[in-house]
């Protein structure tokens, strides 16, 4: 190498990209229905 030449070395590191996501595991089912329901009383 000559005066007034430069020489490039890249310096390379090695990075960890660690990320989360939501997946789906499982899957529930909410539903709502109508119940009718009669009860009797009675006093003491």
């Amino acid at each position: 190498m000559g005066p007034g030449q430069t020489l490039r070395i890249p310096i390379m590191q090695e990075k960890v990209v660690v990320y989360k996501r939501p997946v789906v595991v499982e899957e529930i089912t909410i539903a709502k229905r109508s119940v009718q329901q009669t009860q009797h009383v009675t006093a003491r």
